[in-house]
């Protein structure tokens, strides 16, 4: 089937964004600024929707874990959905998404709103993103997304995909990215859309991005330099010779973390955009050690007046925070849900993981 025309979505959206604003609930007009300050202390739930159908949403129910997250100072939750694996009307290729599917995922989002948390519902992908046909795919996946929340209220964003596989060059993303963003407009011409880099949201390839100009975007970054200290053993792009890899906090270990943030910052605030800091992180296999002198510095890196501002409060992310693992805190204030200790407020952008 030959694919639309930038220019004739850019028609499109014209003639049914009229009709959309009609059918979407009215959202106060949030500026960028206001939307980032939403998203400033944020939990990623990464197997909530990784698997067609599990028991994880019962023992959120049962430990009322949005509530606990809100009382001790959270505002944002953040879910990975993986269309490889969601549950679809039929095997066929190209079957939309199941209405129970779509159902289940309301019910997260809404309970996690009436505690009055944001959600960011991101797409993952398994698949290959640089084949023509899982493109086609996830556009229609946003599409029917997209609709399916028209009407919810304006804190609820749109992540376009998280660190996804395949080789993408900047102008290749560009263009998927904005395919993604028309096709969410369609329905949601005012929601706010979170897009990042491309080659798994590099920093340094923010100022790659093209797209057109749009008030309802945020940018997207994550920072796992240097892999070979924070991607030990992680799947897919850990490798087993890094394990036992250190990060000793050297002076030169230090500047190219500070380099990196400057220039990620640097760039929003000439291009005027808001950043969103999705995973600052390293792995649990990592030195205990290394990863306290990883801890510390990534605080106070995203500390620093010039990166708070940018980031809204975010300091640092962390990746998964599961329950047998110890998790190295750099504050003596702490809190538990079931068997996981959170310390609060410290953890500005976690990832949780229940098992």
């Amino acid at each position: 089937m030959k694919r639309l025309s930038i220019g004739g979505l850019l028609a499109l959206v014209f003639i049914f964004t009229s009709c959309a604003s009609l059918r979407t609930a009215p959202t106060p007009d949030h500026t960028a600024e206001e939307a980032q300050k939403l998203l400033a202390r944020g939990v990623t739930m990464p197997d909530l929707f990784g698997q067609n159908d599990g028991p994880l949403w019962v023992t959120y129910q049962q430990l009322d874990v949005f509530r606990e997250l809100a009382k001790i100072g959270f505002d944002a939750i953040r879910i990975p959905i993986n269309l490889t694996r969601a549950q679809r009307m039929t095997t066929a290729p190209g079957a939309e998404l199941s209405e129970a599917w779509l159902a289940r995922l309301e019910r997260v989002v809404r309970q996690a709103r009436r505690a009055k948390l944001s959600v960011v519902i991101v797409a993952r992908m398994d698949a290959d993103i640089s084949d023509p046909a899982t493109q086609q795919q996830l556009i229609a996946d946003w599409s029917q997304i997209a609709w399916h929340f028209r009407s919810a209220d304006d804190r609820v964003y749109f992540e376009l995909i998280e660190n996804f596989d395949g080789e993408m060059n900047d102008a290749a993303w560009s263009r998927l990215a904005e395919e993604i963003r028309l096709a969410i407009r369609l329905s949601n011409p005012d929601r706010f859309l979170i897009v990042s880099a491309a080659q798994r949201y590099n920093p340094a390839r923010l100022a790659h991005l093209d797209l057109p100009p749009d008030s309802k975007l945020l940018f997207a970054f994550s920072y796992n330099e240097p892999l070979s200290f924070t991607q030990q053993r992680a799947v897919p792009r850990g490798d087993d010779t890094w394990q036992g890899e250190l990060w000793n906090g050297t002076e030169q270990e230090t500047r190219r973390i500070e380099q990196d943030l400057d220039n990620a910052t640097r760039w929003a605030s000439e291009h005027n955009r808001k950043l969103f800091c999705s995973s600052f992180s390293a792995t649990a296999e990592a030195d205990p050690e290394s990863r306290m002198r990883w801890d510390r510095l990534r605080c106070a890196s995203l500390g620093k007046p010039r990166h708070r501002v940018e980031l809204s409060g975010l300091r640092w992310a962390g990746r998964n925070l599961r329950p047998r693992v110890a998790h190295l805190a750099t504050t003596p204030r702490q809190h538990t849900i079931g068997q996981i200790t959170l310390p609060a407020l410290e953890l500005i952008h976690i990832n949780l993981t229940l098992h």
